[in-house]
């Protein structure tokens, strides 16, 4: 009994001479267009998730563009499985960082999660820094252990760029491979599920998302505030989402959300809509208010506090402080009466 089982060449659907006659028909000679947009949304509403898919030139393009969102630079490190094509590791060479291989389990022949945390604690400590992506494929669309490597990721804050470009169609536990990292690629070359002779694609973040993901952070549901801004920018050469909205109370919240992690790079609140109480109201003493303030950085401590002093605005009086902890700036303005945070500002300062 043969138990082989042939990889097939791609068949054609018996259209595509009609659009080959329709670009010709049209003068249509640009890469892109209404076909590519149609493309784009038919991935985006199969994948079942609040992810959106950007057509490139490859799923190695799709990789090489999702390392360098995830902020990968030269002479950094980025784990990546052993047993795959040498296009889901050839990107991080192109951007001059340092793949670190790590071997596949039995179950599926994928990365091995629990060599991917041995691998992870290995470079903590030679290097004294995390590895600053990890890149599992799905060989063969068999899905890798993703609620295993997530998880492992999650705990040490590394982005998973998914490598699914043999993987469209397959599904772990009803979700889609493609949809479990910050970012993922797929592939259309001959040899793919669904082939467009060449090309790729990158699977990316939604506005949507990262309008929840600054309203699960301010403890807010959609109706309860009114949205003033939210688009698409580039901050310090990331690209990044800037997500503003107020309350009824007029708390204003403004936020920028890293399109490739989710990760909040910086945020302000501000209640508007203060009104400060008459003189000789009690006010709150300069440790209650540092303790006010630590209560929303877990760890950092009094030594943590820098630029810290009591200052009048507008009548009434505030305490003003700066938190620097664990790479992040907290900028804070504590009402000194009530104790209310009046201001926040945060921001995240690149490793």
């Amino acid at each position: 009994m043969n138990k082989r089982i042939w990889l097939s060449l791609a068949h054609m659907g018996g259209r595509e001479q009609d659009f080959i006659k329709e670009a010709f028909d049209t003068n249509w000679v640009v890469p892109l267009g209404p076909n590519v947009d149609a493309f784009e949304q038919s991935l985006t509403e199969y994948l079942h998730e609040d992810r959106y898919v950007v057509a490139l030139s490859a799923g190695t393009a799709a990789l090489h563009l999702g390392l360098i969102l995830l902020d990968v630079k030269p002479g950094d490190e980025v784990i990546c499985q052993s047993f795959t094509f040498a296009a889901s590791a050839n990107p991080i060479s192109y951007l001059e960082a340092k793949p670190v291989f790590v071997d596949s389990e039995k179950d599926t022949w994928n990365m091995d999660p629990v060599l991917l945390e041995e691998a992870i604690k290995d470079r903590l400590r030679k290097t004294g820094r995390l590895p600053k992506a990890i890149i599992p494929v799905h060989l063969y669309g068999m899905p890798a252990k993703m609620d295993e490597i997530m998880e492992i990721a999650g705990r040490y804050g590394i982005p998973v760029l998914e490598d699914a470009a043999e993987a469209l169609g397959s599904e772990l536990n009803g979700q889609r491979c493609g949809t479990f990292g910050e970012l993922a690629a797929l592939s259309f070359n001959g040899n793919k599920m669904i082939t467009t002779s060449g090309g790729g694609a990158l699977i990316c973040r939604t506005e949507e998302e990262a309008r929840q993901i600054a309203l699960t952070h301010a403890g807010l549901e959609a109706s309860q505030v009114t949205f003033l801004k939210s688009k698409l920018d580039w901050d310090d050469g990331r690209q990044v989402y800037e997500i503003e909205f107020y309350t009824a109370n007029y708390e204003e919240f403004d936020y920028e959300i890293d399109v490739a992690t989710g990760e909040i790079v910086s945020y302000d609140y501000d209640a508007e809509g203060y009104t400060p109480p008459a003189e000789g109201t009690t006010t709150i003493t300069a440790d209650q208010a540092k303790e006010i303030a630590l209560a929303k950085v877990p760890g950092a401590t009094v030594n943590d506090i820098y630029e810290f002093e009591l200052d009048r605005d507008d009548g009434r009086l505030e305490y003003e402080g700066t938190i620097w902890y664990n790479g992040t700036e907290y900028e804070f303005t504590i009402d000194g009466y009530s104790g209310a945070i009046r201001e926040w500002d945060t921001e995240v300062h690149r490793r």
